[in-house]
């Protein structure tokens, strides 16, 4: 279980070593050290054109609407595979009550799955929360909601989003979508 708060968190996962918590029956483990600023650093780098040519290659210097949605598309499929190689660290945390919630044990079956989909991509931050205290969070979805909640922490410390799941729509490539979907938010706000 985490008990620190998101500042102190931020600044723990930064140092090297490895943490582990329990969430519910099984263990994770997150293993540092972590750079929190190296996503920015990706945009950065897209700003100023050092990325790889074959990705930019798709940018027209002038973008219309549709070379905009192009762009956003490949940058989505590009941060998935690519840019989270070492280079941020995105936290996806679904919360769920297994007490109070049919839907949540399935939810957490699917999540646990699409987690070895992410880590095939070499993405090392999937984590599992059983109810929001074990993240200090001020939102308890587990006391007032019947379904599960995923909930998305980009690497820079911007405002949380999240997504409430509702029976039948919690499926692996949902779970996918709305990360690149997180990820495209963030696109749109480096304002390239």
């Amino acid at each position: 279980m985490i008990t620190e708060t998101a500042a102190e968190g931020r600044k723990n996962v930064l140092k090297a070593g490895t943490y582990t918590f329990a969430a519910g029956p099984k263990k994770f483990v997150l293993k540092g050290p972590f750079n929190w600023g190296a996503f920015d650093q990706f945009f950065e780098n897209f700003t100023n054109k050092r990325l790889p040519a074959a990705f930019r290659s798709n940018l027209p210097p002038v973008r219309s609407a549709e070379h905009e949605e192009a762009a956003i598309q490949d940058m989505c499929h590009y941060s998935l595979k690519s840019a989270l190689r070492g280079l941020g660290k995105w936290i996806f945390v679904l919360y769920y009550d297994e007490t109070g919630c049919s839907a949540c044990v399935e939810a957490m079956k699917v999540f646990v799955t699409v987690g070895k989909r992410v880590r095939k991509w070499t993405v090392k931050d999937i984590i599992l929360a059983r109810y929001p205290s074990d993240l200090n969070d001020p939102i308890d979805p587990a006391g007032t909601l019947p379904q599960p909640m995923l909930i998305a922490y980009p690497p820079d410390g911007d405002k949380l989003q999240k997504h409430i799941v509702y029976d039948g729509e919690f499926t692996e490539d949902l779970v996918v979508e709305f990360m690149k979907g997180e990820i495209r938010k963030r696109w749109k706000r480096a304002e390239l």
